[in-house]
């Protein structure tokens, strides 16, 4: 049981602490820029911002433009226990686990990009370069520039 309840801390604690990392980057970038910058939590705010929004899809969506994200946030959460913390080290350790984070992360990109390249209905989708590829009528040449 200990187990299970220092795997979720540790999960807990990468999600909360990610957007930190960028907000105090923002901060610093902009007090060498002579600014005063975006509050160090407003990743925060803007996620707090996102979650309170309803999800919109089409009719038109494939099964990947649900799937595909659900699969990066798991394979994140997968590297995230491959992570030391302190101490403590991973909460997974074995002989490759450098090569399967390398491989989640990866999978994590191509899921999140999934959903871009599978159209939802290719004969409906791909039907407007039909059309566009087919002129009406003849194109006038324009003349040779000397």
């Amino acid at each position: 049981m200990t187990a299970a309840l220092d795997i979720f801390l540790r999960l807990a604690a990468w999600l909360l602490l990610a957007p930190l990392l960028p907000g105090i980057i923002n901060k610093v970038k902009a007090w060498v820029a002579g600014r005063r910058g975006p509050p160090v939590l407003q990743l925060y705010f803007d996620l707090a911002k996102l979650w309170r929004k309803g999800v919109v899809l089409s009719t038109a969506v494939s099964p990947m433009h649900v799937i595909g994200p659900a699969m990066a946030w798991i394979a994140i959460l997968g590297a995230a226990l491959l992570l030391p913390v302190g101490p403590a080290g991973a909460s997974l350790s074995f002989h490759g686990d450098a090569l399967l984070f390398v491989y989640l992360l990866a999978f994590a990109r191509s899921a999140s990009r999934w959903r871009r390249s599978t159209p939802a209905r290719p004969s409906k989708a791909w039907a407007w370069r039909a059309k566009s590829a087919t002129p009406s009528s003849p194109k006038p040449q324009s003349s040779p520039r000397c």
